[in-house]
């Protein structure tokens, strides 16, 4: 896995909110590792559409060596 999506954080239950700061507001991501073919779908269809197709094959994020879900 070659490539990042930065998605909301899914793996918690509780959601993590953004924080607002004097001038600026924060919003937590995780770096999620995708193959090409993952990246290529992201691109063609949009990433809330790959968000879908990996949290429904419950992809293990942490796993660099993962195979992809296309």
């Amino acid at each position: 896995m070659k490539n990042f999506v930065f998605l909301s954080p899914f793996l918690w239950d509780d959601p993590f909110e953004a924080m607002e700061l004097d001038d600026k507001k924060v919003a937590w991501l995780l770096a999620v590792p995708i193959s090409d073919a993952e990246l290529q779908y992201a691109l063609d269809r949009g990433v809330p559409e790959l968000e879908s197709i990996l949290e429904a094959n419950s992809i293990d994020m942490f796993d660099l060596n993962r195979s992809s879900v296309l």
